[in-house]
């Protein structure tokens, strides 16, 4: 891939468009835009007969023999994602086996909104959202009344999304090209709240496995290259505290992290840590945030303002341009395997390891129960295995006893729901004046309910976890997000 130079702007570039089509299409810049198109900016091309979305991959060096067609316009005031980022946008397409501007598509905050200010003679008479009507009668008093004030005062609306913008396109582009009208175009953000003050976190005396393991993780870090860890850390080792002091040292060094969690309250709670030890340059992303507020959070990654990305599996995407560590925290939960319809299906612990490997960046996969897939890894010396097997502070570790409910039988002979070991606990610990909490292994009545005419399974649209059937409310629910 060639380097985006200010000095020699595009005048070819090469389209992943938002279609189910294999590879990206060859398309010319017209002049008014060679200045403002950029590697990752989004573009509004033709495609047969319609127009649609494609996401600028290349530059094309050499002059095409063919005629091609134009760019009409860039539906974004900055790029969304950096030159580095398409080889892995590739690998994904190439991988799961799914059309490449689909993939660029479904890793971005949503709907793209934007504002529009329309001016004449450099002073704003309309502002927001236009209805076709209101563009068609517009013009018309334009065209009939050359150099008069509006009758009507300024329109204030709510900002629009992309369909609605590129309507009005089609009614004012002839009277831009005259010089009649301008547009002046910016992003609607709205900054996600804050999380509330938290008590100090940190930073804690390690053991001698935290150190040995920070010790490795920041010698990769220092040598700029990409190497993979496998942390294998029982419940209470004290991972969090090594995950933040490789961050930190990663920070200090000038290069940003990406830190993934399994599910979105447990981001929430590591932004609140985060934020105590690194201030205000931590960014929080997941489906969880509106629309807007993940366009507020993108843009400050695009623009260089975050050293820290928290989130779930679409974290992975964040558009971090010195990328020097990624953790994937609870490597082995499921949470990380996207397979519903929303976007390619792919396994986001997998995809940060390919992510890392592009840009020669650390990635480390932490839990307390690995999966298969990242211990064989790490037995083949594929990963480098990092072993914390010890809690903190030397703190025992809970006495656990199994016991078989086949066998579980009461006083009455009879098999009850609670075992009697479990019941004697239950009241040893009662009787003390302590407490007691009892797990669950699933909530609801059903745990999965099923299409009889395709077989798949109903799923949460926003967290793509199979929905569960409560019969008291009688009701399907996502247990992650409610």
């Amino acid at each position: 891939m060639n380097e985006n130079t200010a000095s020699e702007p595009f005048s070819y570039l090469s389209i992943a468009v938002s279609a189910p089509v294999r590879e990206p299409y060859s398309y010319a810049v017209p002049e008014c835009l060679r200045s403002m198109v950029h590697i990752g900016s989004r573009v509004l091309v033709p495609f047969n007969r319609r127009r649609i979305t494609g996401y600028v991959v290349d530059e094309i060096s050499e002059t095409p023999d063919l005629t091609l067609r134009e760019i009409e316009d860039i539906l974004d005031p900055e790029p969304l994602f950096h030159p580095q980022m398409v080889s892995f946008f590739e690998w994904i397409a190439e991988y799961y086996r799914h059309p490449l501007g689909m993939v660029i598509h479904a890793s971005l905050p949503g709907e793209r909104f934007k504002s529009a200010m329309l001016t004449r003679k450099g002073k704003a008479f309309v502002e927001g959202r236009l209805f076709d009507s209101e563009a068609i009668r517009i013009l018309r008093w334009i065209g009939n009344n050359p150099g008069k004030k509006l009758p009507w005062p300024m329109i204030k609306i709510y900002p629009f999304q992309e369909k609605g913008w590129i309507r009005l396109e089609n009614r004012l582009k002839r009277a831009r090209k005259k010089g009649i009208l301008a547009r002046h175009m910016a992003s609607v953000r709205k900054e996600p709240e804050k999380p509330g003050a938290m008590p100090p976190t940190g930073p804690h005396p390690l053991n001698p496995y935290q150190l040995k393991a920070l010790v490795q993780i920041n010698n990769r870090l220092d040598q700029g290259t990409f190497a993979p860890f496998l942390l294998y850390g029982v419940t209470g080792s004290g991972k969090t505290e090594v995950y933040a002091r490789a961050i930190e040292h990663v920070v200090k060094s000038g290069r940003q992290a990406i830190l993934m969690a399994p599910e979105i309250l447990l981001a929430g709670y590591l932004e609140g840590v985060f934020r105590c030890r690194l201030g205000d340059r931590v960014a929080l992303y997941h489906s969880g945030l509106s629309k807007s507020e993940r366009l507020y959070q993108w843009s400050r990654m695009a623009g260089g303002d975050v050293d820290l990305v928290i989130g779930a599996r679409s974290a992975l995407f964040a558009p971090l341009s010195r990328l020097g560590l990624v953790i994937v925290d609870e490597e082995h939960d499921t949470a990380y395997v996207q397979a519903g319809s929303a976007g390619p299906p792919y396994c986001a612990r997998d995809a940060a390891v390919v992510r890392a490997r592009f840009e020669s960046a650390v990635v480390v996969l932490g839990s307390g129960t690995p999966s298969v897939q990242s211990f064989q890894n790490a037995k083949d010396s594929r990963y480098h295995l990092l072993e914390m097997p010890e809690r903190v502070e030397q703190r025992p570790m809970p006495a656990m006893e199994i016991v078989d409910m086949r066998k579980a039988k009461d006083e009455s002979g009879k098999e009850p729901m609670i075992s009697p070991t479990l019941q004697k606990a239950l009241r040893e610990t009662l009787d003390a004046g302590n407490q007691s909490i009892l797990f669950l292994n699933r909530r609801g009545f059903h745990q999965i309910f099923l299409c009889r005419s395709c077989g798949r399974a109903l799923r949460c649209p926003n967290c793509d976890v199979s929905l569960t059937f409560h019969l008291n409310l009688n009701r399907l629910v996502c247990h992650y997000c409610g």
